[in-house]
């Protein structure tokens, strides 16, 4: 359902282990009608089904251990706009952190992160063994960086 065209958008995302009433409470508390949110939307996607199970030939992280991913996008219509969303991601993002689960999802991984932060340890294991062998020039790049060093 992304419009077409691509339209300027700042994101951020969160995986959860469960989605009790006391996190929906707390998302409502920092994007509902009442908390002045410059978010356009935010959602939680359930992880279950084929997302919760690995996939031959899956590639790097062939499963989500997470039952829910939350995901919350705003649009920075206006340059006051612009400067608003980041906080109101990290607000989103640190509002149902006692309900997250490790890692993260790289389709909804809207902010450049390091890739240990999406992806458990042994996986970034194979691929900075990867990266050693087939790029230890660092020459091929990404929003999501894989390290030449073991974690």
């Amino acid at each position: 359902m992304d419009p077409e065209p691509p339209i300027p958008a700042l994101g951020h995302h969160r995986l959860l282990r469960e989605l009790p009433d006391e996190a929906i409470d707390a998302l409502v508390g920092v994007v509902g009608p009442d908390a002045g949110s410059p978010l356009l939307l935010t959602e939680f996607c359930h992880a279950g089904g084929a997302l919760g199970r690995p996939a031959e030939g899956g590639g790097a992280l062939s499963k989500l251990d997470a039952e829910f991913v939350m995901i919350g996008i705003g649009v920075p219509m206006t340059p006051e706009l612009g400067e608003a969303l980041p906080g109101a991601l990290d607000r989103l993002h640190d509002a149902i952190e006692p309900w997250s689960a490790e890692g993260g999802y790289f389709n909804f991984a809207e902010r450049p992160a390091d890739i240990d932060v999406l992806l458990p340890p042994e996986t970034c294991e194979r691929l900075a063994e990867v990266k050693r062998r087939w790029d230890p020039d660092g020459v091929i790049r990404a929003n999501h960086a894989v390290s030449l060093t073991p974690a």
